[in-house]
């Protein structure tokens, strides 16, 4: 009898839970990073509005929701499934769906709220669901497209943050197609402002860099990958004005022999055409075929870089053709193989068409392409002069066509010049150069150097605006090509020698000019060379140091600097005290202790990319090591960094802020650090005191990569914090830190009043597992939610709090048997013993109570709650009938509720477990 009746208690409690489970319409969803799956089934002609809020469980996540499968919504005009970017329905709108579509959307905060009008029809929704820090994630290309938008897209996108996409295909002999739907950026040059980035990997590679886009750009615009990965940057800086929609992209998978897309471009900003495979190899029997249009402007085609099979002029193995039209039989521009890097212009119409056979295979091209204003020319092309020179060991000169007084309009002009002797090599000197341009050479005037007797030959050097190159030929000759746009430089005038000796690269630098001058790396724009080392000294008047800044960098492979970098040292030469590294594409900022500097560029065996611009100037600068001291706050909000944050800060340096508030406390949050991850933190590290220099308590300690988004609060006006760098064994890039400081008038801690559930949440001291603050009153009702046969019960789980006397009078926790501190003391701890860990209320409320002095303070404490039955016989009664009644109510349940199983919405992944108020962090403390 006992048995049977427990076996009913068990089997009622597993249905009601299975069936209350079942239907997940108007939930609290909690999303980690972890996947989950949110199945809508079979909702028939429903009466009643169905909602799901989900909120990202930790801080500095966002939410993202993927609708994965195409279903139906009958009556789309008036009933949809709706996805705001907020907490209910108030907030913008991102998404209102109702056709056979994919799509992803992530919240631009922590939280989505999704909403299902009444009176729908839905045969079947599956979306995922899961958080990722920031914005981003990883997300998987299928056959059929999926639509990927930015944050609050239509509405609008906001300032100040970075997000990247991983998409990455279903199977490794497959390629990602991209298609602009709708782009909608804040224009400026270069993309300063906002730009939406793809690279052709899973790194942010400028060798493999797809295209960058900002402005508007035309409805179907196509990038492919070489391979099965691509990236997305979506970066929005926090100057530049106006509102924007961001960007509408689609997505999906080909297989990697499908090379044949159409692209409408019109602006200067360049995209990529990859040869499948690239850097790789590619494969045989290719017949890829790209089309590009241009709306009355010229195409210009730049190859990168260039290894194929086959020789020119026949080019008679693998070759790649570039036709002007859309029938390649129309008029063939020209066509490479080898390692020929040729560039092309073409009008309106372009098709490039890359044919491989049936035996090698190599790396494959990297090809660049943009439009350019259509010229037609009214009056005769000037005269560029004679085509073929003769270069000889005195110096001849060459100038271009209307110098000095001003450079034609839309000119092309090309130079040939030859040693007198096979064994010699050509070596050319800007003497003067005045080309409209900017320091990039993006646009406008511009002169291409090449390695050989024409165009077809490897680019060596790119140089305009003021830039002096020297360049010198691998064998007998260069060539130089001069075009010009609508400016009206004067041009260049340059010597020209031929020699045996080979070209050095560095030198001494002479800093004369305030106002700046520009350093290039060898070559740059072009590519460097592999295993050079080249060092330059900079020296300036002797009251005076040195300023660089590094306008642009594509230096080895990412930010490791294993390769390839730039070193900057404190000196006359690299063996000086070095005051900073960069690569990949950091734009640091370095200052010279004196008026000598040093810069040396290191590049090995791989892969070689453009180099660096270096804008150096002179004058009187504030040392970079003389950092830190005193720091008086407002209530207004202050960012604390170190010197060089992000770009690159400066080796074996020590700061020490004091920071003082003019009200009350001080409220910081540690954003991100970068720092060299060491054992307990003790070679590179900050580390943050709650008081003064003479009477610290010590915070935390924190190296390596964290984001801390949590707040905390001082105790008083004083906190202290301090920075101590170091120069890495290996060559690694780090950010630094970023503090956000806040002085006001806060309260440490207030009365918190939270739900005691079935599952575990926890409760911890202010800071935890760091120093709690002085002064502190902290308190927390803890309620079972109306039930009376329930109550609360608490663990001890760590506690370390300074014990000042055996009664435990001034820093304690206190456990109260009710509403408030008025009821009955359940407990009282102190110290860091704990000879009961665990209690139980009587009734429904627990209240706790958390009380500091001014003594120095410890680590505090972390407790868990949980909702209990209350009493030890109920609990026996109810492990026996679940013993009993689960099996049966398993076996009913899958009996008698298919029906109800098809009309319920569930989570396939699991139960959905309540937000607790201690988020998963990774803390380092001494």
């Amino acid at each position: 009898m006992f048995l049977r009746k427990y076996a009913m208690i068990g089997l009622l409690l597993v249905t009601l839970v299975y069936l209350s489970d079942a239907g997940t319409c108007n939930w609290e969803i909690d999303a980690t990073e972890a996947v989950r799956n949110l199945t809508i089934p079979g909702l028939l002609q429903q009466n009643e509005s169905c909602w799901w809020r989900v909120h990202a469980a930790e801080e500095g996540h966002h939410v993202v929701i993927e609708v994965m499968n195409p279903f139906n919504v009958t009556g789309c005009l008036t009933a949809t499934l709706s996805i705001y970017d907020g907490w209910n329905s108030s907030d913008a709108l991102l998404a209102e769906i109702c056709a056979n579509e994919r799509t992803s959307i992530i919240s631009s905060g922590r939280t989505l709220y999704l909403y299902l009008d009444k009176g729908y029809t839905v045969t079947r929704i599956l979306i995922q669901v899961y958080a990722v820090p920031q914005c981003g994630g990883q997300l998987k290309a299928m056959h059929a497209p999926t639509n990927l938008t930015s944050p609050g897209y239509p509405q609008h996108y906001s300032r100040n943050f970075k997000c990247s996409w991983t998409i990455t295909t279903e199977h490794e002999d497959e390629t990602v197609i991209l298609q602009m739907m709708d782009v909608d950026i804040e224009q400026s040059e270069g993309c300063e402002n906002a730009s939406i980035t793809m690279y052709n990997s899973n790194s942010s590679d400028e060798s493999l860099l797809l295209g960058r886009l900002c402005g508007r750009e035309p409805y179907g615009r196509f990038l492919q990958s070489s391979k099965n990965t691509l990236k997305i940057e979506f970066i929005t800086k926090v100057f530049g004005s106006g509102m924007y929609k961001g960007f509408k992209l689609q997505y999906h998978s080909v297989s990697e022999t499908n090379c044949n897309f159409t692209n409408v471009i019109q602006g200067s900003m360049p995209s990529y055409i990859y040869s499948p495979g690239y850097p790789s190899t590619y494969y045989n029997d290719l017949d890829c075929v790209w089309k590009i249009v241009t709306i009355s402007r010229d195409a210009v085609l730049e190859v990168v870089d260039s290894e194929l099979e086959g020789s020119p002029p026949s080019c008679s193995k693998d070759s790649v053709t570039v036709y002007e039209g859309m029938d390649p039989a129309m008029n063939q521009v020209g066509k490479f193989c080898g390692s020929l890097t040729p560039n092309f212009t073409t009008y309106l119409l372009t098709t490039v068409k890359f044919k491989t056979n049936t035996a090698v295979v190599k790396k494959g091209f990297r090809m660049k392409y943009y439009a350019i204003k259509h010229y037609i020319p009214t009056t005769p092309a000037p005269d560029c002069g004679p085509q073929n020179l003769t270069a000889v060991r005195s110096d001849q000169h060459l100038v271009s066509p209307g110098y000095p007084v001003a450079s034609p309009s839309n000119l092309d002009c090309q130079w040939t010049i030859t040693s007198s002797s096979l064994d010699m090599m050509v070596r050319i000197e800007i003497l003067d150069s005045e080309l409209q341009n900017n320091w990039s050479c993006d646009y406008g005037d511009k002169v291409y150097v090449y390695d050989g007797p024409d165009n077809t030959a490897t680019v060596i050097q790119i140089w305009c605006g003021h830039m002096k190159p020297v360049v010198q030929s691998s064998d007998t000759s260069l060539t130089l090509r001069f075009v010009t746009g609508v400016g009206h430089g004067k041009g260049f005038k340059l010597k020209y020698t031929e020699t045996r000796e080979s070209l050095p690269c560095g030198g001494q630098v002479s800093v004369t000019n305030s106002s700046g001058q520009y350093l290039y790396s060898p070559g740059y724009p072009a590519n460097y060379r592999r295993n050079m080392k080249c060092v330059w000294v900079l020296r300036s008047q002797q009251d005076t140091s040195i300023k660089i800044h590094v306008q642009e960098s594509s230096v080895g492979d990412g930010d490791n600097c294993a390769d390839s970098y730039v070193s900057v040292s404190d000196g006359a030469n690299d063996s000086s005290k070095r005051i900073g590294v960069f690569c990949g594409k950091k734009q640091p900022t370095f200052i010279s202790s004196g008026h000598v500097m040093s810069i040396t560029l290191n590049t090995g065996a791989g892969s070689v990319k453009k180099g660096f611009v270096i804008k150096y100037t002179s004058g009187s600068f504030h040392n970079p090591y003389d950092c830190g001291g005193r720091l008086l706050l407002n209530s207004s909000f202050y960012r604390l960094r170190p010197p060089g944050y992000y770009t690159n800060y400066y080796f074996d340096m020590k700061c020490v802020w004091v920071i003082e508030s003019n009200h009350q406390n001080i409220r910081f949050s540690i954003d991100s650090t970068g720092l060299m991850l060491s054992p307990s933190c003790k070679e590179e590290y900050i580390t943050i005191n709650d008081g003064t220099l003479s009477q610290p308590s010590l915070i935390g300690r924190f190296c390596g990569y964290e984001r801390l988004l949590q707040y905390y609060v001082t105790s008083g006006k004083v906190m202290v914090v301090t920075f101590q760098s170091r120069e890495p064994n290996n060559v690694q890039l780090q950010s630094g830190f970023d503090i956000s400081l806040y002085g006001g008038d806060f309260e440490i801690c207030k009365l918190q009043e939270q739900k005691a559930w079935d599952s575990l949440s926890y409760i911890t001291s202010p800071n935890f597992p760091f120093n709690y603050p002085r002064n502190a009153h902290c308190s927390w009702r803890i309620d079972t939610v109306d039930d009376s046969n329930d109550v609360v019960m608490l663990t001890v789980i760590s506690f370390n709090i300074t014990k000042t006397s055996s009664s435990c009078d001034s820093n304690y926790l206190e456990a109260f048997d009710g509403y408030d501190a008025g009821s009955p003391s359940l407990r009282r701890w102190c110290g860091t013993a704990h000879d009961n860990p665990v209690i139980y209320s009587t009734g429904r409320y627990l209240f706790i109570k958390f009380d500091t002095s001014n003594d120095t303070p410890n680590t505090g404490f972390n407790i868990s709650i949980h909702r209990s039955w209350r009493s030890s016989e109920s609990r026996n009664h109810l492990i026996i009938g679940l013993a009993v009644g689960v099996p049966a109510g398993v076996f009913l349940v899958v009996a008698v509720s298919y029906y109800a199983v098809r009309k319920a919405a569930c989570f396939n992944s699991g139960t959905i477990s309540h937000r607790t108020n201690l988020r998963p962090v990774s803390y380092k403390h001494s």
